[in-house]
């Protein structure tokens, strides 16, 4: 064995160098914590939701006027083509604002993520 500081040969597990007196353990550097923080977790299931409002959102079909006419269902309707109109387009607007909700969550889940493990160290 050899002495970590001055490299002469010393006999095996004494814990100073008996020329130079230096310490012969080494000391293991502690590894910093990886855990996430609340709100790093807090931006992962923001991003989860929002991934998941968006792609079930986009698969979300609209019925065409013609094909709403042709179903009628809609008992006491005098203009049925001008209610289908109306119904297709409150469906577009609440389409679009579930869209913008679901961005809302992804912003809010990637700040979260990136910026919620400062202020730690």
């Amino acid at each position: 064995m050899f002495c970590i500081e001055c490299g002469k040969e010393i006999p095996d597990g004494v814990k100073f160098c008996p020329e130079c007196g230096a310490s012969q353990i080494v000391k293991v550097e502690e590894k910093p914590n990886k855990k996430l923080s609340k709100k790093q977790k807090l931006g992962i299931v923001c991003l989860i939701l929002g991934i998941l409002v968006l792609i079930s959102t986009l698969s979300f079909q609209i019925d065409s006027v013609e094909d709403c006419i042709e179903e009628g269902g809609y008992p006491r309707v005098e203009d049925m083509e001008g209610f289908c109109e109306y119904l297709q387009q409150e469906s577009i607007d609440a389409k679009q604002e579930v869209i913008v909700f679901g961005f809302i969550l992804l912003i809010i889940g990637v700040v979260s993520f990136v910026f919620g493990g400062r202020g730690k160290e």
